[in-house]
């Protein structure tokens, strides 16, 4: 696994799309940016797509390459949310514990890996996931919202990686309704 694992191909950034019906940054206050393939990052992408300006590129490549986490990810903040440093590093770290909660609350590690208990229930997350905090509507956003937003945007991940045929919850609602109450009156009767 360690030889293969040397040679494994990592994709540029630019192979990186936004993840579909996530929701929109203005309201979420996030982006969020996912592939199936293990993905250079967008914040390595100044050695990455020119590999003459960096003395290191072996180092760099080789470290890449013997990352051992299924999911890599990671939330990064742009200047568009704000001016000071300190705002978008607390809105990084907001997206970070929200999304290593909400994938625990599915039943996967940090590392996309499944926890122990569930192990052969779920395969693992596959991939690279990047979060930009890039819209100043994060900053008054509550934490139980960012959550839900959150938990939405990992249902929608999870479905997209796994395939499952179950629809994401709604926001809106915590428990899911029955589409059609006529169905529901005839079973109680």
């Amino acid at each position: 696994m360690a030889a293969r694992l040397l040679h494994r191909k990592i994709m540029p950034y630019s192979w990186l799309q936004r993840l579909p019906k996530s929701g929109d940054s203005s309201t979420t206050g996030f982006t969020i940016l996912s592939s199936s393939e293990q993905c250079f990052l967008v914040t390595s992408s100044s050695w990455a797509t020119n590999p003459a300006g960096c003395p290191t590129i072996a180092n760099n490549y080789l470290r890449w390459s013997r990352r051992s986490d299924a999911l890599w990810w990671s939330a990064i903040s742009t200047i568009k949310l704000s001016p000071k440093r300190v705002i978008r590093s607390w809105a990084a770290r907001r997206l970070r514990v929200a999304f290593v909660k909400s994938l625990n609350k599915y039943g996967y590690g940090s590392d996309g890996f499944s926890i122990d208990g569930k192990r052969a229930e779920l395969p693992s997350l596959n991939g690279t996931v990047q979060f930009f905090a890039n819209h100043p509507s994060i900053i008054q956003l509550k934490d139980t919202d960012l959550m839900k937003h959150m938990d939405y945007s990992v249902q929608l991940l999870i479905k997209k990686q796994i395939g499952s045929t179950k629809k994401p919850g709604r926001l809106d609602s915590e428990k899911p309704q029955s589409r059609n109450r006529y169905n529901n009156i005839r079973k109680r009767s």
